[in-house]
């Protein structure tokens, strides 16, 4: 999420349903820092920063590393301003919680934003 100029997380549990029913997340800043109680979504409301073109083959699961770049930045600010984290891990594969449909220059934007590029 970008929100102004802060860039916000959204984390999604481990073993969210891929049903299009609202699940509830957690909203974390950049630096790994809660800014909100826990936030209801449903599936078309979020994207993952994962590039979509990995698995288009169908060469089975495979990590995105521009996403895995995102993840380990995270940890290390989050480490750096003494702030506690989940276990963040990144997707091998194409989410089912994950049906916004985000453009490739929005999810380029979002990755240098980050970090990862």
């Amino acid at each position: 999420m970008l929100r102004g100029e802060a860039i916000t997380y959204v984390l999604i549990p481990e073993g969210t349903t891929d049903k299009l029913q609202f699940f509830d997340v957690d909203v974390i800043t950049e630096t790994g820092r809660p800014i909100s109680p826990l936030l209801t979504v449903n599936p078309f409301q979020v994207a993952s920063l994962r590039d979509p073109n990995l698995t288009i083959d169908g060469a089975g699961p495979r990590l995105c590393l521009k996403e895995c770049g995102l993840v380990q930045r995270l940890k290390e600010r989050a480490a750096a301003a003494a702030h506690i984290l989940p276990e963040i891990v990144p997707t091998d594969k194409p989410p089912n919680w994950s049906r916004y449909a985000m453009s490739p220059h929005r999810r380029e934007t979002l990755w240098r934003a980050g970090g990862a590029v």
